[in-house]
């Protein structure tokens, strides 16, 4: 739940992200005709791209994505986050 699904048109760039439900399930719904890399993203987890997946307007294809673990960056967290995690300091 909560996972970042992430649709982007190999032409213009184009990115659109949907978050997924209890069961990991999502939908992207309204992509326009265009060659697709479709991805999934997650603080701690990755899972390979597909890359290259031509979508027809109005098309139903489905995905399954294998997630692993992966190590964090900090650039992935959000400021909250960081404050929790960061030793407290004087300054």
């Amino acid at each position: 739940m909560g996972i970042f699904d992430v649709a982007q048109d190999n032409n213009t760039q184009r990115t659109v992200s949907v978050l997924s439900d209890e069961q990991g399930d999502y939908q992207i719904a309204g992509l326009p005709t265009a060659t697709y890399n479709i991805q999934t993203k997650s603080v701690g987890l990755k899972a390979d791209a597909q890359r290259g997946v031509a979508i027809a307007t109005d098309q139903h294809i489905s995905f399954h994505f294998k997630l692993e673990n992966s190590a964090v960056g900090w650039s992935e967290l959000a400021t909250y986050q960081g404050r929790k995690l960061l030793p407290k300091t004087l300054e």
